[in-house]
């Protein structure tokens, strides 16, 4: 039995809303989880900043994301000497300025960095998977919605019917 249906502007809206929710849903999901590989980075690093670069990359994303994989390696422990009050980097054997030996030079490591390397490699594993599938949903909805509207909507609302075998 052979029945004809118009295609209406509310089916095509609800595929171009579920195709946008999904994209919604990975955008969010990569967005998360490189926030959270910053933060364990920066941690494993020993940064005190790390809560801010996990907030700044997960709000923002790309720009403070570059921003701190440039200046990430950088980032170096500061002590004050206690003679001269002069910050300087806990890996100066001594003061620059007055030369009094550096107590903080060695400086007890913290055993969790590795275990927080380890999460961030993990997690920025899963948002660069996540990015992936993000960039294939978008394209092949792209390409679905492109053939979807030029073989049926074009036709549909030129005034022809577009006829089915059920």
């Amino acid at each position: 039995m052979e029945t004809f249906r118009a295609l209406t502007l509310e089916s095509i809206a609800s595929k171009m809303l579920a195709c946008v929710a999904v994209l919604f849903l990975l955008w969010v999901a990569m967005q998360v989880l490189f926030a959270v590989a910053a933060y364990n980075d920066a941690k494993s690093k020993g940064s005190p900043d790390a809560a801010m670069w996990g907030l700044l990359i997960g709000f923002l994303g790309l720009v403070p994301g570059i921003i701190y994989l440039c200046v990430r390696s950088t980032q170096q422990r500061k002590v004050c000497c206690q003679k001269c009050g002069m910050w300087h980097s806990a890996l100066d054997a001594v003061c620059p300025r007055c030369g009094e030996p550096n107590n903080g030079a060695k400086v007890p490591e913290n055993p969790y960095l590795s275990v927080y390397a380890r999460r961030a490699k993990k997690l920025l594993i899963a948002a660069v998977i996540c990015l992936g599938v993000f960039l294939a949903f978008a394209v092949i909805g792209i390409v679905w919605l492109s053939t979807y509207v030029i073989f049926h909507v074009i036709p549909a609302s030129s005034g022809m019917w577009i006829w089915q075998e059920q």
